[in-house]
């Protein structure tokens, strides 16, 4: 019966790297090393276990590797075995294709890459942020049944992969009876990519990364914002008669007015307040935020005696404030422009079918940006890494940014000529 094993080749009385090996042993008398292009000094190898000691700072990403390529071989002989194919070490060597792939420095299967890289996830990001991994990972799947080719974890950092499948992304997936994705949907895929290629460097399936070849894109997004106004009218409306919709309102502004994403504003409970600011772990970043309690938000706090409105599933969260905002005559016609590709399509709605959790978080940067809040104010409580990331959540149109600018330039007028006087 056959073998597998890793072992460490090393000469006698030499305390050099030495190379790991799979060996594969067929019979007595026939044999086989193959390299996992990894290394390690003796002192590091535990040869009863056969793997990389703990106390190397790499033994997880080299382990991984190296158990990888015994998982295949012995995949590759057992599945000989079952269709009547004897397991020689040609039929093994044939298979693996070793030849070809030697340069990488392991064989390893893109599927099971794919597969660690969402289970490394599960433990790490949230269930929502997993989700997209997993649409990326079948989004890579549809693009090789339509090239009718299968890809290695190396062929993902070239340049012809990027453009073929940003093609692919754009014209060729079907999605609510549309062909091609948004461009902002192709750039969430290309950004998943990225973090795709830095897992597989991290645990040693790629030897170097091009990441700067990988040009993701972006768009700024159309979603609207709920103005203050508009807030005042979502406060002081009646839904005594509807108390789901009341908590689903109370929860809204809350959102409103703290900038918090609905993984997080979910979550949130009493013992984050205290008199003055809230201090809130964020699911996403792991960093907490801390958050000064507006007046508006005092108000909404006060109806629930010292609790907080029960925060429903986001699916629902959203169909009911969508309900709300129409009783609250928010019906304005709101336009933007979807693009798919080259194509683009002009689009429109009344306001309040486009609201939704998210609106929340866009609301707040946007009313605290036209109540003159200095931007990175503004970043430390909504938590966004970069001034590009911030902007992208500022919704204001043409109209309003020439108001805003008149409005300031009275403002300096009036202290210079206060500092003239």
């Amino acid at each position: 019966m056959h073998r597998v094993n890793p072992i460490l080749k090393s000469r006698p009385n030499s305390d050099s790297a030495s190379q790991i090996y799979i060996e594969y042993i067929f019979d007595r008398t026939n044999r086989k090393l193959f390299p996992t292009g990894r290394r390690v000094r003796p002192e590091d190898w535990n040869q009863d276990k056969r793997e990389v000691r703990k106390t190397h700072p790499e033994h997880k990403a080299i382990n991984l590797v190296v158990n990888e390529l015994r998982r295949k071989i012995h995949e590759v002989a057992d599945r000989a075995v079952i269709s009547g194919e004897i397991p020689s070490i040609r039929y093994i060597t044939s298979v693996l294709n070793f030849e070809q792939t030697q340069n990488e420095g392991a064989i390893v299967n893109l599927d099971g890459i794919l597969e660690k890289w969402i289970e490394e996830g599960t433990d790490r990001i949230t269930p929502n942020a997993l989700k997209h991994y997993k649409v990326f990972r079948n989004h890579l799947k549809g693009y090789m049944k339509w090239k009718k080719v299968p890809l290695a974890i190396s062929d993902l950092d070239t340049e012809s992969f990027q453009v073929e499948f940003r093609r692919y992304l754009e014209t060729q997936v079907k999605v609510d009876g549309k062909m091609g994705l948004m461009r902002s949907t192709v750039g969430a895929q290309f950004k998943r990519l990225k973090t795709l290629l830095s897992f597989s460097l991290r645990n040693g399936y790629l030897s170097k990364v091009s990441k700067s070849n990988v040009k993701h894109g972006s768009e700024a997004s159309d979603n609207v914002y709920v103005t203050e106004l508009e807030l005042d009218t979502l406060e002081n409306l009646d839904l005594a008669e509807r108390p789901a919709l009341a908590h689903t309102r109370d929860l809204f502004i809350i959102g409103c007015e703290t900038g918090l994403r609905y993984s997080d504003l979910s979550m949130l409970n009493i013992s984050h307040f205290s008199d003055r600011f809230i201090r809130k772990p964020t699911r996403k970043t792991s960093k907490t935020v801390i958050i000064p309690i507006s007046v508006r938000l005092r108000r909404v706090l006060e109806r629930y005696n010292g609790g907080l409105p029960r925060a429903p599933h986001s699916v629902v969260f959203n169909r009911q404030i969508k309900e709300v905002c129409r009783i609250a005559s928010m019906d304005s016609t709101f336009t933007w422009i979807e693009q798919r590709g080259n194509r683009k399509e002009e689009l429109s709605a009344m306001k309040y079918e486009v609201v939704a959790s998210h609106t929340c978080r866009r609301s707040f940067c946007t009313n605290q940006f036209l109540k003159g809040m200095p931007n990175f104010l503004i970043r430390k409580i909504s938590g966004h890494s970069t001034e590009k990331a911030f902007l992208q959540y500022i919704r204001i149109d043409e109209e309003q940014a020439a108001e805003e600018m008149a409005k300031r330039w009275v403002e300096w007028q009036q202290v210079s000529d206060t500092k003239t006087a």
